[in-house]
């Protein structure tokens, strides 16, 4: 069984998804990452998308194919 090659564009997008839709909106928010983030607020995702993410500073560091991504 032949399965398709992951895109290297995909990953882009999905890491990009993710920072939109899940990074909790500050860092100071709780002592401890939960396992399982919940959704962000439908006014923090359009205030992401429209400026980009405030006040964090966002480190990506990828090795092979998870590099492209970044």
């Amino acid at each position: 069984m032949l399965t398709a090659a992951a895109d290297r564009s995909d990953i882009g997008r999905d890491i990009a998804n993710f920072l939109l839709y899940f990074l909790p909106p500050s860092s100071e928010e709780s002592s401890s990452l939960d396992l399982q983030l919940p959704l962000v607020s439908p006014e923090v995702y359009k205030s992401r998308s429209a400026s980009g993410i405030q006040d964090r500073f966002i480190i990506g560091v990828g090795h092979s194919m998870g590099g492209d991504g970044l």
